[in-house]
């Protein structure tokens, strides 16, 4: 306890001198314990009081063959593991394609690991790995990391550019028709997995051949009658074997005329357990420990139940909430930039080229600093275009018994970029195993 208290008072006073987001619902010991320091003569709360003894108490019941030790060293690894692989795409993500907000919130992301800081102390390691990360104090800043870090923060990032969205309907379709190999444990089918009921992703359940297209103009925010006149014409370019015939869709309108706002990818719609830890929201849960007889609502029992199912979905949610959403979003931008640059650059140059001339952006809104006239924001429409006009809109309506060119592009492209992007750069942690 005389090891603990000190470097645990010294983050209150220097790291967590100021109130956190969220910090009730993912760190309670800690704000009753700045409390405290700040107001040392007011009697303790008896809230504080149960949390240091919860504290003690995890490493009690953890602790015989080293446990408490190692668990310690996991918990650390995976928090720093976490920054590092921040850190990592913050530099491969320079100079690239990225929203104007990109780098002020990695930013403050990267802030993050000043949680475990100790700007006045100098403990020892031991003491250090007894005070930040016992059994107590590891699940709430890993915890911290998780839910506000990782999914608060990280599904705004993830999809930011339409990344996500565009490797998703373009690896479905490709699963769909049997054209991609699928491997259960590969980053292509753990999106695939994570993300198969999301509103935002799908907009519906996910759409089979005859509709690609239709359905990946209305997910990524095109009005219904006009997601299905675009499919119509691409049905009209591709209806002979192979034929090109018709208008290509870049040469109809400048791109962004045809964007509504998409559907954002909101962490409460994705995971359970966010809304049960952040939200509060008990509304449907259901008890599966406790014989009908026995199910009678009050205090105890109420809390008994929402502990159980929320310790349930952070269970069943353990292969999503071990991936960096902000890792992930970046290494899914660097590959649709790498695609459409390799393959289609100077379309895209040209379709840049042609909307400056036909209306130069210093007479548009928000003239040419805006975000509307950005070269990226042009740059990523003009390539949602292409992905539906010339890569979803063969899928959906050429013969393809015979190897077409483009969609064999898109094959080896997107499966040799993902075998090759190791797990450790966006897998934080490992998920525990079923079978132990």
């Amino acid at each position: 306890m005389g090891e603990i208290m000190p470097v645990l008072i010294n983050i209150c006073c220097e790291s967590l001198g100021k109130k956190l987001p969220f910090e009730e619902e993912l760190l309670p010991l800690f704000p009753l314990l700045r409390s405290y320091v700040n107001y040392p003569k007011k009697p303790v709360p008896w809230a504080l009081a149960f949390g240091i003894h919860s504290l003690l108490t995890s490493i009690f019941d953890v602790q015989g063959n080293g446990d408490v030790h190692s668990l310690a060293e996991v918990a650390e690894s995976s928090f720093d593991l976490y920054f590092d692989q921040v850190s990592i795409v913050s530099e491969e993500m320079k100079d690239k394609a990225q929203t104007f907000y990109w780098a002020k919130n990695v930013k403050m992301l990267d802030s993050l690991k000043m949680l475990v800081a100790t700007p006045t102390l100098e403990p020892s390691r031991e003491q250090l790995l007894r005070a930040c990360w016992n059994p107590f104090c590891a699940g709430a800043f890993l915890g911290y990391i998780a839910y506000f870090s990782n999914l608060q923060e990280g599904t705004c990032m993830i999809d930011d550019l339409a990344q996500l969205r565009m490797v998703l309907h373009l690896y479905n379709a490709l699963k769909h028709l049997g054209l991609i190999t699928v491997q259960r444990d590969g980053i292509l089918e753990l999106l695939d997995r994570t993300f198969e009921n999301s509103k935002a992703a799908w907009e519906g359940p996910k759409p089979t051949r005859g509709n690609f297209v239709v359905r990946w103009w209305i997910a990524f925010g095109t009005d219904v009658q006009e997601a299905k006149r675009l499919s119509r014409n691409a049905q009209n370019r591709f209806s002979a074997a192979h034929g090109t015939a018709g208008t290509n869709p870049l040469q109809q309108s400048r791109p962004q005329n045809l964007a509504r706002r998409m559907t954002p990818i909101e962490p409460d719609k994705l995971s359970k357990s966010f809304r049960r830890i952040m939200n509060r929201d008990f509304s449907d849960v259901v008890d599966k420990y406790h014989p009908a007889a026995l199910q009678k609502s009050g205090p105890v029992y109420d809390h008994a139940v929402r502990c159980n199912d929320t310790i349930d979905a952070i269970d069943d949610e353990q292969p999503f909430l071990a991936m960096n959403m902000v890792a992930m979003g970046a290494y899914l931008n660097l590959f649709v930039i790498r695609f459409f640059d390799h393959y289609w650059k100077e379309l895209i140059q040209a379709m840049l080229r042609r909307c400056r001339a036909e209306q130069p952006m210093e007479t548009t809104r928000g003239g040419r600093q805006s975000w509307d006239n950005s070269d990226t924001n042009l740059e990523r429409y003009t390539m949602v275009h292409i992905l539906a006009g010339e890569i979803l809109g063969r899928l959906d309506f050429i013969d393809l018994s015979r190897p077409d060119p483009i969609i064999v592009q898109a094959i080896a492209t997107m499966t040799g970029y993902f075998e090759r992007l190791p797990p450790s750069r966006i897998m934080y942690f490992v998920p525990e195993s079923r079978d132990v």
